[in-house]
């Protein structure tokens, strides 16, 4: 329970000190910060979705390996 409070009040600190620092910003430079931090976004909801992906390849369900024989022609026995 401590670790979801603290990493709750990490989020909040964070997103806190970020609003302050928006506020105080010129609106040019404000701009290239919120394009910046949308980015940033997308780049951990691309590496989210990768990680998923490779969880659920690693442990999904996994299909029966198949063994390569070679074909060979059965021989008749010798009469």
């Amino acid at each position: 329970m401590k670790l979801i409070f603290s990493m709750l009040f990490f989020v909040a600190a964070v997103v806190l000190t970020a609003g302050l620092y928006l506020a105080i910003r010129k609106p040019e430079q404000k701009k290239t910060d919120l394009e910046k931090l949308y980015s940033l976004g997308r780049q951990i909801a691309q590496r989210v979705q990768q990680a998923g992906d490779y969880l659920s390849h690693l442990f999904g369900s996994k299909r029966e390996a198949k063994i390569d024989k070679p074909t060979v022609a059965p021989t008749a026995p010798a009469a």
